[in-house]
């Protein structure tokens, strides 16, 4: 039961990941989570998504405070959040989701 219960809990971040990375401008979601792993990308203005997306993943990597992956699909470059560890709660997601959209930000600024 104590392992159904985290594992419920993990999927419905996912799916909270899902739906609030779609609400910050720039960001775009993969399909809808049916496990605990979320695709998404950031859609810059101008230039490349894939470059633009490896210095995101890049910049959260140096940063340290959360971590994600990446990953292609149909050629694209995408950005992967896995949440499986039972420490991984709301406000960790949330706070994801600050680091996320703060350096997105910055990077887009900085490539203007």
């Amino acid at each position: 039961a104590p392992f159904r219960a985290a594992l419920s809990e993990k999927i419905l971040l996912a799916r909270y990941f899902h739906e609030k990375i779609q609400e910050i401008n720039g960001f775009e979601a993969g399909p809808y989570p049916d496990l605990s792993v979320v695709t998404y990308r950031y859609l810059p203005k101008r230039g490349d998504p894939d470059a633009f997306n490896k210095r995101l993943v890049q910049a959260i990597q140096q940063d340290g405070r959360i971590s994600i992956s990446s990953t292609r699909i149909d050629g694209r470059f995408v950005l992967r959040l896995a949440i499986v560890s039972f420490r991984t709660h709301l406000d960790d997601i949330d706070f994801a989701l600050e680091v996320l959209k703060s350096t997105a930000e910055r990077l887009a600024k900085e490539g203007s």
